[in-house]
């Protein structure tokens, strides 16, 4: 699983866990969380139909639309949007896990997208804190005297 379909999997959970019949829905975490992406989605990416999974979640049509979207837009190197998707999915599996189930996935499939993400945010910290550490200088700088 690519981070792409880690995202369109984590929004069309999420979609679907907002509609399940619960008059506290909008308080739940998982939902928050999901409100939270769409609202970072529309100031970061308003290319991106941050809401076209709102009505019918697991239609592979409107999937395909997104995941064009999010691929045009780079959404998958956003390290912020990245996080809030691991956290949705954390979310969704701790609060909902059925709700996968809504749009022909797995709680299994929910687990997998969340290694998926959580391996790449962590080789993206692990990149962060070595570039840190060891910056690197380039070609036209001269190298620091060592003494």
């Amino acid at each position: 699983m690519n981070r792409i379909e880690a995202i369109i999997l984590a929004m069309a959970a999420a979609a679907a866990a907002q509609f399940r019949p619960n008059g506290f829905a909008q308080k739940r975490p998982d939902v928050q969380a999901y409100l939270a992406l769409k609202r970072l989605l529309v100031d970061k990416y308003p290319t991106v139909s941050h809401d076209i999974l709102d009505v019918g979640p697991g239609s592979v049509e409107r999937q395909n639309v997104l995941r064009n979207q999010l691929q045009q837009a780079g959404v998958d190197e956003d390290t912020a949007v990245m996080r809030q998707i691991r956290q949705i999915l954390q979310l969704i599996l701790k609060h909902d896990p059925k709700s996968a189930t809504a749009v022909f996935v797995t709680p299994a499939d929910l687990q997998n997208a969340l290694i998926t993400l959580t391996n790449h945010l962590e080789a993206v910290e692990y990149e962060q804190r070595n570039r840190i550490r060891h910056p690197h200088h380039s070609a036209d700088e001269p190298a620091p005297a060592y003494f």
